[in-house]
């Protein structure tokens, strides 16, 4: 299972080049950003291009998504959504797909699975991937975090009741840090995950293993965060190792 490292900007040489695969954020527009993962994708690395619903708590409009479309040209693009709404998501996937498709031929497309309070997180996943327009372009599931933490459902065992000829996992998010979930995300077939937390909670002085209460859940500070220690910077080594990414040979 590939895991892609999300760092803040002046850590993405060190730490997001141990990976080959990447989750880029649709919504920065730092220059640096953009130049570094643009020079992955030249360098054959494979990106996913995040339509940023998490951090913008509204997926990017679908005109920006179209540009980092053109721009980084990734190998997955995670179509548009809305955090626990399946019947919007289904809607603008379907939407943005219908138009786009065409456009974007080489590009693998992910839809993703949310649930309502009282819904089947089912229901929306077949509506899409039985869609006779373009449902049959659907060749991703992203399962979210918050399926296991707002629903209580575990993902592995989601995956497992999601499966259909040809589809492909990606976990969006790590659950807490934990270590635990990523073994069975990697049992159950996923073919990549993506998080921030062992380079941003490393940043902050803190090991994936620490209790939640002794580390503040502040969102990751992409373009500005604090300056990074070298003992911040073997723990977010450490950090990563525990995720599986191998540290860079001297």
């Amino acid at each position: 299972m590939n895991f892609c490292v999300i760092s803040p900007v002046p850590g993405l040489r060190h730490f997001a080049t141990l990976s080959t695969t990447h989750l880029v954020l649709s919504h920065i527009t730092h220059s640096t950003y953009m130049t570094f993962y643009r020079e992955r994708r030249d360098a054959g690395d494979t990106l996913i291009l995040d339509n940023s619903a998490y951090e913008r708590k509204v997926s990017s409009p679908d005109r920006d998504l179209e540009y980092a479309l053109m721009f980084y040209q990734p190998q997955i693009c995670i179509l548009p959504d809305k955090i626990n709404d399946p019947t919007i998501t289904l809607s603008r996937s379907l939407r943005f797909l219908d138009k786009n498709m065409e456009r974007f031929r080489e590009v693998e497309w992910m839809f993703v699975v949310h649930q309502k309070p009282k819904g089947d997180y089912l229901e929306s996943v077949v509506a899409a991937v039985l869609d006779r327009r373009v449902g049959h372009s659907i060749s991703w599931l992203g399962i979210p975090r918050c399926l296991t933490t707002d629903h209580k459902l575990s993902r592995a065992v989601a995956a497992k009741s999601l499966t259909y000829e040809g589809l492909k996992f990606h976990a969006l998010g790590m659950v807490d840090g934990s270590i635990g979930e990523l073994l069975e995300l990697r049992e159950a077939g996923f073919a990549s995950v993506d998080s921030s937390a062992p380079v941003w909670r490393g940043w902050m002085g803190h090991s994936l293993r620490d209790r939640r209460r002794e580390w503040s859940d502040i969102p990751c500070n992409f373009t500005s965060p604090p300056e990074l220690s070298p003992v911040n910077r073997e723990l977010i080594l450490h950090n990563l190792e525990m995720c599986g990414v191998k540290r860079p040979t001297e």
